[in-house]
């Protein structure tokens, strides 16, 4: 019993009473509601996407919100062309953006409780400079996707071209690839091409992303044909990967590394 401590009547008011005091003292913290994805501001999308990975919004609050096919525009300073017929100078160009899947791809550093990026966003139109998936020295010897130079120039020469505060709330998540039939890897990116199933639902890596279950999505203005992110045979000694075809939105294959000019669609998480 001498542990016990005995308080008066009126030591307990006055006890309730500060802590009352104290209650009604603190401001409470507003937390603002979702709006709609085409009415944000980068950094208000950039706000949201950390209040989700805070617990602060639901996932399925964002999803009452934000929709698939929602798109915002990122404009990106220049770039210099990439040497052995690699990829064309990129000027200064406006690029639309498109939320293509929620809770996709998987975080490289888990954020919290979150495994999954919030958002994959991809262009919906190809860059403005074309350009091959490797240089033509790198082309001539082989290789499959994940040597392709494609993936450091998107990761370190265009993501440089995006606006800072975008550029530092890119998340870094694991993009698995198809080596050969049997064999697959993974590639950690910030930038990244899409592969064949993400666009088409075909093939044996991953799955379609639900804004290109709609086929007329699948198409990228601007060029003829875009590289996807997949090798597909080599016939000594060029390797060959995966195109999509607007015309048509067919798929077929072609060698790299000899100056194949195609269009660049490029995608990032949040």
């Amino acid at each position: 019993m001498s542990n016990i401590k005995v308080y008066s009547i009126d030591q307990l008011k006055d006890i309730f009473t500060e802590v009352k005091d104290r209650v009604n003292s603190l401001q409470m913290i507003e937390v603002p509601e979702v709006k709609p994805f085409n009415e944000c501001t980068w950094d208000e999308i950039i706000s949201f996407v950390n209040g989700y990975y805070q617990g602060i919004y639901s996932l399925s609050a964002i999803q009452e919100v934000w929709n698939i096919g929602d798109s915002k525009s990122i404009t990106t300073t220049g770039t210099t062309s990439a040497i052995d017929y690699f990829i064309a100078a990129q000027p200064v160009q406006t690029i639309e953006f498109t939320i293509i899947g929620f809770n996709h791809d998987p975080l490289v550093t888990k954020i919290t409780d979150k495994d999954n990026a919030l958002l994959t966003l991809a262009s919906k139109t190809c860059l403005s400079g074309a350009g091959d998936l490797a240089k033509f020295s790198e082309g001539a010897t082989g290789g499959y996707y994940d040597k392709c130079d494609i993936i450091s120039w998107l990761d370190d020469t265009f993501l440089s071209a995006f606006p800072t505060n975008i550029k530092n709330a890119i998340k870094q998540v694991s993009r698995a690839y198809n080596k050969l039939s049997n064999q697959k890897t993974s590639i950690n990116e910030k930038l990244f091409l899409l592969n064949r199933k993400e666009i088409t639902g075909t093939g044996s890596v991953g799955t379609q992303y639900p804004y290109y279950a709609n086929s007329d999505n699948q198409k990228k203005a601007g060029k003829d044909r875009y590289w996807l992110a997949e090798y597909s045979r080599t016939s000594s000694p060029y390797p060959y990967y995966y195109y999509f075809s607007n015309s048509d939105k067919s798929v077929s294959d072609y060698y790299a590394g000899r100056g194949s000019s195609y269009g660049i669609a490029p995608a990032f998480c949040l």
